[in-house]
C-alpha cells in the first residue's frame, strides 16, 4: 500500500534511479503500452528522458504513449490527466494488474507534489501545454 503521506520512490526501469529525487526537472517520463485498439493499458514503465535509459525501455516496449512525469506534477495538468483516466475507466477502458499498481503508485505520489499553488512557471508551462495539447 502506497503511504500518502509521503513521496515514495518511483525508480527507472532502465538504471533504477529514483525519479521522484528531480521531478522538476524534465528528466523522466512514464509510458505506456496498450493493446492494437487502445482500450487496455497492458503495461507501464517509468524512465529517464531522452537518453539511454528511454531508448532501451522503448526497444522493449515498442510505440508507446508517454507523460512527463514533471508535467503531470503542474497541478491543474495532474488534475485533467487524473480525470482523463477516470473517464477512459468509465468508457470501458482497463489496466493490466502490473499497470495500474504501477499508475496508483505515480499518481499518489504526484499527488504529495501537486497539492499546492502553482509556481509562476509552472502556470507559463500549463498555458504553453494549452496551446500544444487539450490540457
Amino acid at each position: 500500500m502506497v503511504d500518502f503521506r509521503r513521496v515514495e520512490p518511483i525508480f527507472c526501469d532502465s538504471c533504477g534511479k529514483n525519479l521522484m529525487e528531480g521531478v522538476s526537472e524534465y528528466s523522466a517520463l512514464v509510458a505506456w503500452k496498450t493493446n492494437e485498439d487502445g482500450t487496455v493499458v497492458e503495461d507501464i514503465y517509468f524512465a529517464c528522458k531522452g537518453g539511454e535509459c528511454d531508448q532501451k525501455m522503448s526497444a522493449v516496449y515498442g510505440p508507446t504513449s508517454w507523460e512527463d512525469i514533471s508535467d503531470l506534477a503542474i497541478p491543474a495538468v495532474f488534475i485533467n490527466w487524473m480525470l482523463s483516466i477516470m473517464t477512459k475507466l468509465h468508457d470501458g477502458h482497463t489496466y493490466s494488474d502490473k499497470a495500474f499498481e504501477k499508475i496508483i503508485l505515480l499518481a499518489a505520489n504526484l499527488s504529495n507534489v501537486v497539492t499546492r499553488e502553482m509556481t509562476e512557471a509552472e502556470e507559463k508551462r500549463f498555458r504553453n501545454l494549452q496551446e500544444i495539447n487539450n490540457y
